[in-house]
């Protein structure tokens, strides 16, 4: 768009992609690449344990993007949104701290859940995402990046 963003610092530019062009869009300009992680393979709804080799493998082409536009890998944010392809996360407290642990030890930095229905795809318990949002808000953690 023409002038460009005027804002100075500009505002964030999340990037969703699945592809190398896309993801060389991501590294270049985008401040986090967003992705919905894999389908299933029945077309359904993953589990975070079923759908990590495939985000590992997602994460290894977003980093070789950044590498080959010569972008720093650590400064570029790597979100997933649960809720279409990846369910389960808010089933309860613990079933969300080991999910958002494996995703960040995967090397996520940012998750963003649906709201919890009774159904799929978004699957959950509203009363597990009101709980952790709650423990995080207590912690201050509401504008860190880290997932841990």
């Amino acid at each position: 768009m023409y002038p460009g963003c005027l804002q100075q610092p500009r505002l964030p530019f999340a990037v969703a992609a699945r592809g190398p062009r896309g993801m060389r869009l991501a590294a270049r300009f985008g401040s986090t690449w967003v992705t919905e992680g894999p389908l299933a393979a029945d077309g359904g709804v993953s589990s975070v344990t079923a759908a990590l080799p495939a985000l590992a493998a997602e994460l290894e082409r977003v980093d070789a993007a950044c590498t080959e536009v010569g972008r720093d890998l650590a400064s570029l944010g790597r979100l997933l949104y649960v809720g279409m392809r990846i369910g389960g996360v808010t089933a309860s407290p613990e079933t969300f701290r080991d999910a958002v642990g494996r995703l960040a030890q995967l090397g996520l930095t940012d998750l963003v859940i649906s709201w919890p229905r009774a159904s799929a795809p978004f699957a959950g318990d509203a009363g597990t995402l009101e709980m952790v949002a709650a423990e995080a808000r207590a912690r201050g953690d509401d504008s860190e990046r880290d997932l841990s």
